[in-house]
């Protein structure tokens, strides 16, 4: 069967960790994490993706698939008879879900690790974090509720659930917000609604133990993130 390898605590492969849980493909691909084969500096895996990150999915035949979006796409594709569908049903409900993803791949996604990574310049910290803030009003503005695009769950939601678990974790937290729904109505209800579902709140919960150990690691003030 096909193997994704992931880590609880990563918003991409909880990207995909969604779609799996959600269309009931658990006894179809097996999750296991890199360090079955050495970790991400391992030869093995540099064999299944070159960039030596994850999450990659490797097919019965060797083929293996990097980047989220990629698998996201191909397990819709291959799966698409797999219920619920979570592709929107009309032209117009596809787009907004195809831009919600977008605004997020390209964005929040490529900025996220400001919250948690070292950086040596904390002014670009501070910029990246805004940065955030206003995406996080771009996906309130697309958002129509009570799921992004509508009365049914879509990849849409999954592609922002996992980064909003490190959002609402992190950002209250460490950098002094009240909470990430202030003025943002949709979004909250939105997070209520997607809370209360199983698949995904299983998701939220696997990623918040991993957050929750990097707190117990002291993570941000040994990388000079806060100061005690």
């Amino acid at each position: 069967e096909p193997i994704l390898y992931d880590v609880p605590v990563r918003n991409n492969g909880g990207r995909i960790r969604c779609i799996i849980y959600k269309i009931k493909l658990e006894g179809k691909i097996d999750i296991r994490s890199p360090t079955e084969i050495g970790g991400l500096r391992s030869e093995e895996f540099a064999a299944l993706n070159p960039y030596r990150k994850m999450p990659v999915l490797v097919l019965p035949s060797g083929e293996a698939f990097p980047e989220s979006q990629v698998i996201e796409s191909y397990l819709l594709d291959k799966y698409r008879d797999q219920e619920p569908s979570l592709i929107p049903e009309t032209s117009e409900l596809r787009a907004r879900a195809a831009l919600i993803a977008r605004i997020h791949d390209l964005y929040i996604a490529p900025t996220q690790g400001c919250m948690y990574k070292k950086m040596d310049n904390q002014e670009e910290r501070t910029r990246q974090i805004s940065q955030i803030s206003d995406q996080l009003d771009m996906l309130e503005r697309y958002c129509i509720g009570p799921y992004m695009c509508g009365d049914t769950l879509s990849y849409a939601d999954s592609a922002v659930l996992p980064t909003l678990v490190f959002c609402n974790f992190i950002l209250p937290r460490y950098f002094g917000w009240s909470t990430i729904f202030k003025d943002r109505p949709q979004l909250e209800k939105w997070w209520q609604k997607v809370s209360q579902d199983p698949d995904l709140s299983r998701v939220m919960k696997e990623i918040e133990g991993g957050l929750e150990a990097w707190v117990e690691s002291d993570r941000w003030t040994k990388l000079g993130i806060i100061h005690n």
